[in-house]
């Protein structure tokens, strides 16, 4: 089972090692044993990484539901390392998807809260699909309110795309 911390430490060890290779570029010119030995541990992470959450995306679409599970948390979670919102948009799309138990709904309304408040990712088509996916009263009704403070246009855009993938009959 996948749990919050593992998430966050997979993620934390990528972000480590490319602080690593960072640190040890020498510039232009020859590279270190060092900083050689640190980029391949670097890229080995991360491979390891997209790896595994990218056959999570692959489960959740052939209907897993304990890839659905792992895919919930790793949305809560929001790991930050290089790439990891390229993963998350792709698990967003797939679980907007997926059957999911009104549990998961709602674990996952919180997880458009967050991206809305917070920006994990680079466009409003994800969010605002997972959004739709998990509509209700409620979530219509948080967005509402975030559009309407200074600065809540983000809320203003996720429902919005969420309206629009109601529409396209995905749901």
């Amino acid at each position: 089972m996948t749990n919050r911390d593992d998430v966050l430490a997979q993620a934390s060890e990528v972000r480590r090692l490319h602080a690593l290779v960072k640190s040890l570029w020498p510039g232009i010119g020859h590279h270190s044993d060092a900083h050689d030995d640190a980029a391949r541990q670097c890229d080995a992470a991360l491979e390891a990484f997209h790896e595994r959450w990218d056959a999570v995306v692959a489960r959740v679409r052939e209907g897993d539901s304990d890839a659905l599970d792992a895919a919930v948390v790793y949305l809560e979670a929001r790991p930050r390392c290089y790439r990891s919102g390229y993963v998350a948009e792709a698990m967003m799309r797939a679980v907007s998807r997926a059957r999911l138990s009104d549990v998961q709904a709602q674990r996952l309304r919180e997880v458009v809260l967050a991206e809305t408040v917070g920006g994990w990712t680079r466009g409003h088509t994800y969010v605002g699909a997972l959004a739709g996916a998990v509509w209700n009263a409620d979530l219509e009704a948080d967005l509402s309110r975030l559009a309407a403070v200074p600065g809540g246009e983000r809320a203003a855009t996720t429902a919005s795309a969420a309206e629009r993938w109601i529409a396209s009959g995905l749901r």
